[in-house]
């Protein structure tokens, strides 16, 4: 199952750029806890530079020892940097498991660039993650700025917005944590079926 995303807040970074017109290529706020994170975004900065929206943080940006106000300035800044980004980088900080950043990318209609090896996809069976995000090994951390280069030399931001509409969709439909209890029974049911438990 997916990471269960904040929900409060979401709808702040939901749609297209302000003005309709992306203002970075690629955008990436977060701890950098890991050899894949700050490879990813070491190479990004050399690739995009300005137009890479980047702050590495040394530790969680959630977490409450910086006390409420700045939880909830790092926040605001994560969302916006959401909806003004082509791109967000999603590198692991856990080897096998899927980075947070993809689902939060997924969730408010936004393409991402997932970089992580050995992970299991929620609900492959159904959604098909190739087509709405881009999906990088690990081991090509370094070469981040070339896929993400490449693939936005032939990706107009039409067909980005299309692309992270139809994210947002299957996230809704079979990630959203708030239907949890919904999706759970639907697969057991399915399941069940399968094994001719429920006739």
């Amino acid at each position: 199952m997916p990471w269960p995303v904040w929900q409060d807040d979401l709808e702040a970074a939901i749609g297209p750029p302000p003005g309709g017109t992306f203002t970075f290529d690629v955008g990436f706020r977060g701890w950098l806890s890991s050899p894949t994170r700050r490879t990813a975004t070491e190479f990004c900065q050399r690739e995009f530079g300005d137009r890479f929206d980047f702050v590495g943080y040394s530790d969680f940006y959630g977490y409450l020892k910086h006390g409420e106000a700045e939880q909830q300035r790092r926040r605001a800044d994560f969302l916006r940097s959401l909806r003004e980004c082509r791109v967000q980088l999603a590198p692991c900080s856990i080897d096998g498991v899927w980075p947070y950043r993809g689902f939060e990318a997924m969730a408010t209609g936004h393409v991402a660039a997932v970089i992580c090896t050995g992970q299991e996809f929620p609900r492959a069976d159904v959604i098909p993650y190739r087509e709405i995000m881009l999906l990088i090994p690990a081991e090509d951390a370094h070469a981040i700025g070339r896929y993400i280069r490449d693939f936005l030399s032939r990706t107009p931001d039409s067909e980005l917005l299309k692309m992270g509409a139809r994210a947002r969709d299957y996230w809704m439909r079979y990630l959203d944590g708030r239907k949890w209890p919904q999706i759970h029974a639907e697969l057991v049911e399915q399941q069940t079926r399968k094994m001719g438990v429920i006739a």
